[in-house]
């Protein structure tokens, strides 16, 4: 009897797994087909969202990226970055100078030291705001970086 029940239970094991190998093989042509109609059907507006998506999740990636190497190794902003501290989309975000100047309480007539100006993306908005009403407003900047000097000049010409 034991030698019976162990056969039962070797044929039933074996019936159960050609029954599971049967099942794959008959799954496996239809999935295929399901790939390849799924493949068919993305149209190009799919892929260039597609390529969208990815190249913009490249973008946040990379910002992570500079901001964490800028916590392990901090430093200067380097001269290939300052273009993006004066771009329009960015103040999107964070909002316009003329805005944050005003979260900042900055007044016609006041003494202002700015550290740092980079490209002057606050510099202009800055002397105009502190120099409205009166002559007594100044705006004094520091730099120590020389190679960002004539991007500050230059904002200032064309914004003057």
């Amino acid at each position: 009897m034991a030698s019976e029940s162990r056969v039962l239970k070797d044929n039933t094991v074996v019936i159960t797994q050609a029954l599971m190998r049967l099942r794959v093989q008959e799954r496996e042509p239809h999935q295929r087909r399901n790939k390849e109609m799924d493949r068919a059907r993305i149209t190009p507006v799919h892929w260039l969202g597609i390529i969208l998506l990815s190249l913009s999740s490249l973008y946040v990636l990379s910002a992570i990226l500079v901001r964490i190497m800028r916590r392990i190794r901090p430093g200067l902003t380097p001269l290939f970055a300052a273009p993006q501290l004066t771009m329009p989309w960015r103040w999107r975000f964070f909002g316009t100078p003329e805005q944050i100047l005003d979260h900042a309480g900055v007044v016609p007539g006041m003494q202002v030291l700015e550290i740092g100006p980079g490209p002057g993306a606050f510099t202009v908005p800055l002397a105009r705001r502190v120099a409205a009403q009166s002559k007594q407003g100044r705006v004094l900047c520091v730099e120590i970086q020389p190679e960002m000097w004539p991007c500050c000049m230059s904002i200032w010409r064309r914004r003057r």
